[in-house]
């Protein structure tokens, strides 16, 4: 059954299809389940016995139309209609934390602050117009350097 042009809803044989809003109910989950993260909304098998639809899918400032083949990513937004009482498993389900978007990883961090530093060791030569290195105690072009010491010592000497 599709509501709306919604994935379709999945009602289990044995339970009646609600058929007015006291039933369901709105609700906005963050996908941060690894689990969820990466799958298709036509492909989301939810927990036994919950009935639910996906509305829409926020990611960054920009609202997606749910479509079965549209694939979550860390972070986006899942509204939902789902039935009051299976509200909490569904915020179970697609793990419903902001923590790991916003988690700083101290490794990464250290890893690009070494390659940083590793490539600004490296010395850039230009014809003509001599060597740049950054990592030089003075952080000056070589070249130039040296030819405005020997012109002050040509001129006082």
């Amino acid at each position: 059954m599709t509501v709306l042009g919604l994935v379709p809803l999945r009602w289990l044989p044995d339970l009646p299809c609600p058929s007015h809003r006291e039933d369901l109910d709105y609700m906005r989950v963050f996908a941060s389940n690894p689990a969820v993260v990466g799958m298709s909304l036509g492909s989301l098998r939810y927990p036994d016995g919950v009935n639910c639809a996906v509305a829409h899918v926020r990611r960054g400032d920009t609202d997606l139309l749910s479509t079965p083949d549209l694939i979550l990513e860390a972070g986006d937004r899942v509204g939902l209609l789902v039935n009051r009482a299976h509200q909490a498993r569904v915020r179970a389900f697609f793990g419903d934390s902001i923590k790991s978007t916003a988690d700083l990883s101290f490794i990464c961090l250290g890893i690009g602050a070494a390659v940083g530093l590793l490539v600004g060791a490296i010395p850039l030569r230009f014809p003509g117009l001599g060597t740049f290195n950054w990592v030089s105690r003075r952080c000056c072009w070589s070249r130039c350097a040296s030819a405005r010491r020997a012109a002050t010592a040509h001129s006082s000497g």
